[in-house]
């Protein structure tokens, strides 16, 4: 358990410390609270909701400035959960 956010933060470190990204953004269905919970956990924030070839997708993004104030487990610890990204979590 836990392998795909490992991977994730595999991911988003190699990203930023070797391929130089101001920014790294990541797409996901709505109802797949696994992968919202994922990208939550990776410390992407929820961006907005939109439809794309008919059906609906939330965006996340996460800055190069909010990557270098994670803690090293990924988890930003100076953030205060956003109540819209709360009541989208639980859905």
């Amino acid at each position: 358990n836990g392998y795909a956010t490992e991977a994730a933060l595999a991911c988003r470190d190699y990203g930023f410390q070797q391929l130089g990204f101001s920014e790294i953004f990541a797409l996901a269905r709505p109802e797949n609270k696994a992968s919202r919970n994922v990208l939550e956990k990776t410390g992407l924030r929820y961006m907005e909701s939109f439809s794309m070839e008919g059906e609906q997708i939330t965006s996340y993004r996460l800055t190069l400035e909010e990557w270098a104030s994670l803690s090293k487990d990924g988890i930003d610890n100076n953030i205060i959960p956003d109540k819209d990204l709360i009541g989208l979590s639980q859905k």
